[in-house]
């Protein structure tokens, strides 16, 4: 019982693995999430969506490029407050604390 329990599960894991072989294919051929956000960041203006764009690209870059995030979620944070768009400060913000915890990246002394 035990024996025929075991092969159960592993034939269905194997099942289940192969499902997500096609879909792993095709996203090898799709550009990665934080290049397609780059990619639309060289055309986009001056604007809230680049406030967006810049932190979503900070987010994506959290926890593999820390550094560049960093810098990424201040231009947005920058922009949102010449804007004056406090919802985009909101979330620069909401990105910038973890990146300050997790990485002890600090912010430049201000004077």
């Amino acid at each position: 019982m035990r024996t025929l329990l075991l092969l159960t599960l592993l034939s269905t894991c194997l099942f289940l693995s192969l499902l997500g072989l096609p879909q792993q294919a095709r996203a090898q051929d799709r550009p990665t999430l934080p290049d397609s956000l780059r990619q639309r960041l060289l055309s986009q203006p001056n604007d809230t969506n680049r406030v967006m764009l810049l932190i979503d690209l900070a987010f994506n870059y959290r926890n593999t490029r820390p550094d560049t995030a960093y810098r990424l979620v201040q231009q947005g944070y920058a922009l949102a407050r010449r804007l004056s768009y406090p919802l985009g400060q909101a979330h620069a913000l909401n990105v910038m604390g973890p990146l300050w915890c997790n990485w002890a990246i600090t912010p430049a002394p201000s004077g």
